[in-house]
């Protein structure tokens, strides 16, 4: 954080999107209010669920498509299709591998789907989402350092890897820059990437921040592990933010993005009723607070 911090551009503007979950559908109405503001990133950075916020908002930051399809995608997902309803769990925790309660690999399988027939990308890379450029990190489950996925990398491979929940999800062991590495969820990490942004030049700079909403009391096991872990990483990601504020004094600015919305959704269940719903509250929340801020 001391190397290069003299002048920051404030026009260089970085878009950080942190875990959230199924809070996701929060993000995406985020950062339709972006696009509808007429604010077009220089970079994007995500984690987690982040990250497919991070590449939705890439694909188009002028009119919005990828948000679109992210959206539709969204409504058909439930617990079913990560093998988190209880019949699923019992049966992988009883006959399959022990390394995680389910498994985020569709989420692979849905968004290349969805990117091949929305924007005629087939097995796409980093490099081919964008501009804006996007970076996205997953955590080194073995040295306990982040890892900032190179733009040659694999987008499937790279949304799992950054994805893949501790406990819920397995970890992905994938080959980053010719070195093997054993990944998780990169919130685990580093669940507010403004320092990434910090350091590839950006000087205005959006922390989106939805991860301690959920206010309802949990139902079973998996809302309550999710929810705790929700609880304490959006803690370490405000502390994260207020620290790269203080390092930079005025050479940046960091305006903390937190639309208050009571989360209806458990678990990964929704419907294309819902998504509407919290996405269009999001998105009027958060374009108020950006006119109000002189965006």
């Amino acid at each position: 954080m001391s190397e290069g911090t003299a002048h920051r551009p404030e026009r260089q503007i970085g878009i950080s999107y942190s875990g959230s979950g199924s809070l996701l559908v929060v993000e995406l109405g985020v950062a339709r209010a972006f696009v509808r503001r007429g604010i077009v990133p220089t970079r994007i950075a995500g984690v987690s669920s982040g990250a497919i916020t991070a590449v939705a908002h890439a694909l188009d930051p002028v009119q919005g498509r990828g948000l679109e399809a992210a959206a539709r995608l969204l409504g058909g997902i439930s617990n079913r299709t990560f093998g988190l309803t209880w019949w699923q769990v019992a049966l992988r925790v009883a006959f399959g591998p022990r390394t995680s309660l389910g498994d985020n690999q569709p989420i692979k399988t849905l968004v290349l789907g969805e990117l091949t027939r929305e924007f005629g990308l087939s097995d796409p890379v980093l490099a081919d989402i964008g501009p804006p450029s996007i970076r996205i990190g997953a955590a080194d489950r073995l040295t306990g350092q982040p890892v900032w996925f190179p733009p040659d990398q694999p987008l499937g491979d790279s949304l799992l890897a950054s994805s893949a929940i501790p406990g819920l999800f397995p970890w992905r062991t994938l080959s980053v820059d010719g070195e093997r590495r054993m990944l998780v969820d990169g919130g685990v990490l580093e669940d507010q990437p403004v320092s990434e942004l910090v350091s590839c030049g950006c000087g205005t700079i959006f922390s989106v921040a939805v991860g301690s909403l959920n206010s309802k009391p949990p139902t079973n096991l998996i809302a309550n592990a999710v929810g705790s872990a929700s609880l304490a990483v959006h803690q370490a990601a405000k502390l994260e933010e207020e620290l790269v504020r203080r390092e930079l004094g005025g050479r940046a600015r960091i305006f903390h993005v937190h639309p208050h919305i009571e989360h209806p959704v458990h678990g990964f269940n929704f419907t294309p009723e819902l998504v509407r719903q919290v996405t269009d509250k999001a998105c009027h929340l958060t374009e108020r607070w950006l006119v109000e801020q002189g965006f």
